[in-house]
């Protein structure tokens, strides 16, 4: 009898373990679900509740777009915006927006169960229309890196992925920390930044914006954090008043600013910079490594 129980200890330890590891992986799940149902809280404030994780998710802006396939979901994704094209594969998705408005009739007839949209110029109507459509719209508007990673964790609930979307969330977080560890307080001198996201006219942003964040970051300023709108409309007399440092931008072509002959341009490839994403640590690099050279080539 002593070899029949010495013969089938390690079945039963096998056994034992399995169940001990059917019952974590249940408990986990639960708690998962747990967290599923108690919703999030949009960058609007609202409350975005499913009764299960989104299956058909239409995004109506490039970085939702992005984040949904970074938290993991992207095979679920059944409509884009026209602007939408990281990953390439979504171009080939049903458009149901541009920079003119949505197409419902569409939308509608592709029975989204999430619908994902930014809140810039968001109107009250426009929001009840989406609604209507589908009684789940998370609304996205976010100002800084936090911000940006709230929404991928958040997303990653909303699809029943909160662990993979909070592990990408946690290391864009970390890689920003780090990269400010670098650059932030490495000199005591900070260059005034002039970063354009369009000329012309030129046009750039202030202290509300995420890219005034990235350009402090780096140990710099931007040159009209102190504007009063959000969203900057240049003119020749405040750049000979204030001229800049360095100039960054995103077009295709240089600029020509005549009020700002001597200042070095740079290009960043504004997918980098002015879409709310992950891929804004890439962009803060990019940023750092111009302001540090600028730095080094403008020493007497």
């Amino acid at each position: 009898m002593k070899r029949t129980r010495a013969a089938f200890t390690p079945f039963i330890l096998a056994v034992a373990l399995a169940v001990a590891l059917a019952v974590a992986l249940a408990s986990a799940s639960l708690a998962q679900a747990d967290k599923h149902t108690d919703g999030v809280r949009d960058d609007h404030g609202r409350l975005v509740k499913l009764a299960a994780p989104a299956r058909r998710i239409a995004s109506l802006a490039p970085h939702l777009t992005e984040l949904v396939h970074t938290a993991g979901a992207g095979d679920r994704l059944i409509a884009v915006s026209r602007h939408c094209d990281h990953p390439a594969k979504v171009k080939r998705l049903p458009q149901v927006s541009d920079h003119r408005g949505v197409d419902y009739e569409l939308l509608a007839q592709l029975k989204p169960d999430l619908v994902l949209v930014w809140g810039a110029g968001l109107r009250d109507y426009k929001l009840a229309k989406l609604q209507s459509l589908s009684p789940n719209v998370y609304v996205s508007e976010p100002r800084d890196f936090e911000a940006v990673a709230d929404n991928l964790a958040d997303i990653g609930v909303l699809v029943g992925h909160p662990a993979v979307a909070r592990r990408e969330a946690n290391a864009f977080m970390s890689e920003i920390n780090e990269i400010e560890s670098l650059y932030k307080d490495k000199y005591k001198n900070k260059p005034a930044v002039l970063y354009l996201i369009h000329t012309p006219p030129p046009v750039t942003v202030n202290r509300r914006h995420w890219i005034t964040r990235l350009i402090n970051l780096c140990g710099a300023h931007n040159l009209f954090a102190d504007a009063e709108t959000d969203v900057v409309q240049i003119n020749s007399e405040s750049l000979l008043l204030n001229p800049p440092e360095l100039i960054v931008h995103s077009m295709p072509k240089p600029p020509v600013l005549a009020a700002a002959p001597g200042a070095p341009t740079f290009h960043i490839h504004g997918d980098f910079v002015q879409r709310p994403t992950t891929r804004l640590a890439s962009g803060a690099r990019m940023l750092c490594e111009i302001v540090d050279a600028r730095r080094l080539t403008s020493r007497p």
